[in-house]
């Protein structure tokens, strides 16, 4: 693709190209007309045609008051430029024409200036190379605040829930599985509760109900009259011998006889509770006691569950940011491996050629302006 570009001085073009050139240490060369035809021959494609104009809207205008004495703003009354450019190539040709009141140093002007063309043009094959180093850094810089941003995330999460491996699939697995067995424990912690308590009436019913058959058996109500007997006489005996009248051996006697006749009323109690249903009065307490055991175990696995749910509920409310961290860490490690690419291919281009090349066309210097019908340039 061609272009044109003609020279439209640009005074207030922004200042990012300075020429470098020390001023001339001897008088000046006594020419007011100069002339140069520069071709710049690119190894790569060809600058931006603004950074053109950026050069020549600033390096002219410094050459021009330190070397001529020309203001800036009066320098387009005395030179002009215009260029003619390819993808691999750019002509530019210059004049400047002094009138009597600016120094005679118009081949020293444009010979600098020429000088500063050719360091801009390697500037701006170095800033090949640098643009993508500078994209490259700024991936970066945003793929390691995405890795810290998904690292903390991640961090948070496993805290909360209690668990190393802090991925979405994992943490709704484990919240779903934590809460089925809450559902779970409760109610079998229901139902044992209302076996407990309907074993607990029944064993109660059931002990009254032996209780009351007991005390209305016949053996029984007549072996407690042995009973209230026998004790009845051990109290005698007691007086007898605290009166002297009844010796130690009869007290001892009397003892035996009465702790025999209450054993044999307690073992016919036993018989009479068992005759009315003693044993599933023992099976009734054995299954209430074992229940007992059952529940204790089922409010400690319930408090676990209950003290780990809180954390992994929590959890599960940062999915949403784990998956954009995620995301945002997927989308800037990609965006990296592309800088990353285009910055070693500009290296690797960089590095196989030799940059660009700046030779002068024509040169013309004079004491003064051509006349009309000798300017053929």
């Amino acid at each position: 693709m061609k272009l044109l570009v003609t020279a439209v001085f640009l005074i207030a073009a922004p200042a990012i190209f300075a020429a470098e050139a020390q001023p001339p240490t001897t008088a000046p060369s006594n020419t007011r007309y100069a002339l140069r035809d520069v071709r710049i021959t690119w190894s790569r494609a060809d600058p931006r045609p603004g950074n053109v104009d950026q050069f020549f809207g600033k390096v002219p205008q410094e050459l021009g008051s330190r070397i001529l004495g020309i203001p800036p703003e009066k320098l387009l009354d005395v030179f002009s430029y215009d260029m003619r450019g390819s993808d691999d190539r750019c002509d530019i040709h210059m004049r400047v024409t002094l009138p009597e009141t600016a120094k005679p140093a118009a081949r020293e002007f444009l010979d600098e200036l020429t000088a500063a063309i050719g360091k801009w043009a390697s500037e701006q094959t170095n800033k090949q190379i640098r643009r993508p180093s500078l994209g490259r850094d700024e991936a970066e810089a945003r793929l390691e605040q995405a890795t810290a941003t998904a690292r903390k995330v991640r961090n948070e999460i496993s805290a909360r829930a209690g668990r190393a491996d802090a991925t979405p699939a994992t943490i709704t697995s484990a919240l779903t599985k934590l809460e089925d067995a809450k559902q779970t424990l409760e109610l079998d912690q229901l139902a044992k509760r209302a076996r407990a308590e309907a074993l607990a009436k029944q064993l109660s019913e059931q002990a009254d109900k032996i209780q009351a058959q007991v005390n209305s058996d016949a053996i029984v109500a007549e072996l407690q009259k042995v009973v209230d007997a026998r004790d009845e006489r051990l109290d005698q005996v007691r007086r007898q011998q605290k009166s002297g009248l009844a010796a130690p051996p009869e007290v001892q006697d009397a003892v035996a006889t009465a702790a025999e006749a209450r054993a044999k009323l307690l073992q016919r109690k036993r018989d009479a509770a068992a005759e009315a249903g003693g044993a599933s009065l023992e099976a009734l307490n054995r299954e209430l006691t074992l229940l007992s055991v059952d529940l204790r175990e089922l409010d400690a696995r319930l408090e676990y569950v209950q003290k780990h749910l809180p954390g992994l509920q929590r959890a599960m409310d940062q999915l949403d940011s784990l998956e954009r961290a995620q995301s945002d860490l997927q989308h800037s490690r990609a965006e990296f491996e592309k800088a990353d690419t285009r910055y070693r291919d500009a290296e690797r281009a960089l590095s196989t050629t030799d940059g660009p090349s700046v030779i002068v066309l024509q040169s013309k210097s004079l004491p003064q302006p051509p006349k009309a019908n000798q300017n053929s340039d």
